[in-house]
């Protein structure tokens, strides 16, 4: 099956290596493998070619995120298939091969793989995406052992990480992500997507790959805080059209309450951030996208319930009911 593999990299030198190890011995022809450098300062684009020659390499002006450096990507390209693969990742022997495989139903749109722990195989990481009720995104099976996500599944949206989509599943042929997201979340829009226009998406348990989590960006940085808070609205905002106004008193109640938490537990700087992000994704103009009624049959099957705090439970099942209502 014709494909073509987009690796995003943002001064990602100290990683390439090791993933690109892993992979070149699975595709016949290097020049399928695209790596997209957003502007590197750290010697990406001379590192590459110079130790990766027969690899394509696309070097960017400036910091275009993960939505445009996979973007770009993909209009470089012209494959049936578009693989995408993160620079923080090994993938294991056959991947590819078998990543491929469940794209021989034609009503699959996407598919993602058995993301594990990085150095150990034993435990997931990422088995696709699920949304809870505050409309936060997950990773399904993150930390428990791999043998439990052993069978296939449909899942609301895979992984941006290692997963693989068909090109005339998407609405242009080849825009894959939301640009405005630029950074996280663009999966989850993805996912929505896909299945509001008929396309399943898929977990393939057999096609593994090792992940470094948030070896790019950290774990706890400012970029992901802002990010992540911002895009969750926005997507909602997108996805569920004039519905969201339905919800949004009760989303901005616990946007609230959650900055209050961070102002008496002394996490100023986490404040700020947060803040900023969920300003900009209450005052962000969206185009609604599809049919809200979709969207909502989509979040009713593939939410889960919140979980944490008493407070946190009380406002998310709220809003589960409400959606549920509203799709009624």
């Amino acid at each position: 099956m014709d494909c073509t593999i987009i690796i995003a990299n943002y001064n990602g030198k100290h990683l390439l290596d090791t993933c690109l190890s892993s992979l070149v011995g699975q595709v016949e022809d290097r020049s399928r493998i695209i790596l997209v450098d957003n502007g590197s300062v750290d010697g990406s684009v001379d590192h590459m070619r110079k130790n990766w020659p027969g690899i394509t390499t696309l070097p960017l002006d400036s910091n275009t995120g993960f939505t445009g450096a996979n973007n770009a990507g993909a209009a470089l390209s012209n494959s049936e298939i578009i693989v995408l693969l993160n620079n923080d990742t090994r993938v294991a022997p056959h991947w590819l091969e078998k990543l491929l495989i469940p794209f021989q139903d034609n009503s699959v749109g996407a598919v993602t793989s058995s993301m594990r722990r990085m150095g150990d195989l034993s435990i997931m990481d990422s088995a696709g995406g699920f949304l809870d009720s505050l409309g936060y995104a997950f990773d399904k099976g993150r930390g428990e052992p791999a043998s439990e996500w052993h069978a296939a599944e449909e899942i609301l949206f895979p992984c941006g990480g290692a997963m693989a989509l068909r090109r005339n599943a998407l609405e242009d042929g080849h825009t894959i992500f939301w640009d405005t997201l630029f950074l996280y979340n663009e999966d989850t829009d993805l996912g929505l997507r896909l299945w509001e226009n008929g396309h399943r998406i898929v977990y393939q348990p057999e096609a593994v790959v090792e992940h470094a989590f948030s070896a790019t960006a950290g774990r706890n940085s400012p970029l992901k805080m802002r990010y992540s808070t911002r895009n969750r609205i926005l997507i909602l905002k997108r996805h569920l059209g004039s519905e969201f106004y339905r919800i949004s008193a009760k989303l901005a109640l616990w946007e609230t309450m959650a900055l209050g938490f961070m102002l008496t537990g002394g996490q100023f700087r986490r404040f700020r951030i947060s803040l900023s992000g969920a300003r900009e994704g209450f005052s962000t103009r969206v185009k609604p996208y599809g049919r809200s009624m979709e969207a909502m049959e989509l979040y009713t099957r593939f939410m889960r319930p919140t979980k944490g705090s008493y407070i946190r439970k009380k406002i998310g099942s709220s809003l589960y009911k409400r959606i549920n209502l509203s799709d009624s």
